[in-house]
């Protein structure tokens, strides 16, 4: 069984928390750890048995509270080395940090977790897949593209977490400066509505039980232009049976709990 919430998810921070039987932890920690530690509480969990923060990116809306979070609690922060290099401000007297090199694995009890290469304008970005017991999740924001091996990813997962950041048509005829959408819309930028529709609709295996949405844009995207596309694209599926889940800026996200059994179940 896996369980897994996205506690914070946008511009403004990044925060997610996976549970197996055999390990719980963060991926980014975008938010203050004081912000984290009270989101966690809702779900009856403690910030200080946290096994491992797994740091996507060096951006500050992924980074910005790991130092506090992990000193505080003596955490353990795994990250390749360029991220390492590029975010040595944030983890400054973090002492329990491992280099976790692009394309790994890293096993917690008997939780393996892997390091998945993606498409981003940071040092060297990575979504991750995390598995245990015979169960997946995946866990890929911040990419301006699906590369092969996100698509390979994508076709192991029970859980997924992905990027929906923007609808295309108004993020071109929106309020940002032409550097800035270029920037979104490019392969090194972020995932759109239509792209993360695609990328379910032609890779996803009939496995995949819950479909959590994130980084949602508040100037270029809406919940409702989120959830058509998606449901547009699960519904050329008839094998899928996924459920569709909105993340937020503001407010933890369901939690979702993935059996092994066939159906999944969330609460």
């Amino acid at each position: 069984m896996i369980e897994i919430v996205a506690l914070a998810s946008g511009s403004n921070g990044n925060a997610a928390y996976v549970e197996t039987g055999s390990a719980r932890l963060l991926i980014d920690c975008g938010i203050s750890a004081l912000q984290l530690e009270k989101r966690l509480r809702l779900f009856g969990r403690d910030a200080r048995s946290i096994d491992a923060i797994l740091v996507t990116h060096d951006h500050l809306d992924h980074v910005a509270g790991i130092r506090a979070l992990a000193r505080r609690h003596r955490l353990r922060v795994l990250l390749n080395e360029p991220t390492l290099v590029n975010a040595r401000t944030c983890l400054r007297g973090v002492h329990t940090v491992e280099v976790f090199p692009t394309g790994e694995h890293r096993e917690v009890g008997a939780t393996v977790i892997r390091s998945v290469p993606v498409s981003h304008d940071a040092a060297e970005s990575v979504g991750y897949v995390i598995e245990s017991e015979g169960v997946a999740a995946g866990i890929f924001t911040d990419l301006g593209v699906a590369t092969q091996e996100v698509e390979r990813e994508v076709s192991r997962v029970d859980a997924l977490v992905l990027e929906t950041n923007h609808d295309l048509d108004r993020l071109m005829t929106g309020r940002y400066p032409e550097e800035l959408r270029s920037r979104v819309a490019s392969d090194l930028g972020h995932l759109s509505n239509r792209q993360a529709a695609d990328l379910v609709r032609a890779h996803a295996a009939p496995r995949l039980r819950h479909l959590l949405c994130a980084h949602l844009s508040a100037e270029n995207n809406t919940p409702s232009l989120v959830t058509d596309e998606l449901e547009r694209a699960l519904g050329t599926r008839q094998d899928l049976e996924t459920h569709v889940h909105l993340t937020s800026r503001h407010a933890p996200s369901p939690w979702i709990r993935v059996e092994a059994s066939p159906v999944g179940a969330s609460r």
